[in-house]
């Protein structure tokens, strides 16, 4: 997002404590327990033992963003709110893999106070589980406008497309399933190519590099078609 004004201003930090409210509830496990079950709020405040008035507040959030509705005094999710509890689905990994980046952000302040050194996402950038979870997303998010960006970068027999944090490789698969005679390079981090490995099975047409640098280029096969 590109802030322009200043409504975006106030946009963008309400969009902020809204995602650590959905992020908060993923993390407390209320998502989870709803997605068995229905409760009231009481009810997910006593299961976790969690504060009342704190956990009212962020059960009203998730009303107010249309994930929980209110039968009474109990508390069920929406079609929206189950696909992003269901622990096996696309979005609850989504949400699994930035509630890991959350810690980094808020001790950012603090880590360029003292200039620490390391890595920025310690916690999560290097687990393949919770990379794992994040690629599923992208999948499932590529998937509806892959097909349509591999028509209109109509891409000629023998041409190189250079696919640079391609993640799960949606849009390479598109390309090569819409034009097999490509040659598609996606570039991407070793511990996404260390996931991509248990997915993919060996092809002739695209080349998976596991590091941009030319001295650690170790190589895989993609598939052309998912």
């Amino acid at each position: 997002m590109c802030v322009k004004s200043r409504q975006d201003v106030f946009d963008v930090v309400r969009s902020l404590w809204v995602g650590h409210a959905l992020l908060a509830a993923h993390e407390l496990g209320i998502l989870n327990l709803l997605w068995r079950t229905d409760l009231s709020t009481d009810e997910i405040a006593d299961e976790f033992s969690l504060d009342l008035r704190g956990t009212r507040a962020l059960v009203s959030t998730l009303r107010d963003l249309g994930l929980i509705e209110q039968g009474g005094d109990v508390n069920s999710l929406t079609p929206v709110g189950r696909e992003a509890a269901d622990p096996e689905g696309a979005l609850s990994g989504y949400l699994a893999f930035h509630a890991s980046l959350r810690p980094s952000w808020t001790e950012l302040p603090d880590r360029l106070r003292r200039r620490a050194t390391g890595k920025f996402h310690p916690n999560c950038c290097d687990s393949p589980k919770l990379v794992e979870s994040y690629l599923k997303a992208m999948e499932a998010l590529g998937q509806p406008v892959a097909d349509d960006l591999a028509k209109a970068l109509n891409v000629k027999p023998g041409e190189r497309v250079l696919d640079l944090g391609g993640g799960s490789g949606v849009h390479a698969r598109a390309i090569l399933a819409r034009q097999p005679q490509a040659h598609v390079t996606l570039v991407e981090r070793p511990v996404v190519v260390q996931v991509l490995r248990k997915w993919l099975q060996p092809c002739s047409s695209c080349l998976l590099y596991t590091s941009p640098s030319p001295r650690d280029l170790s190589t895989s096969r993609m598939p052309s078609s998912a």
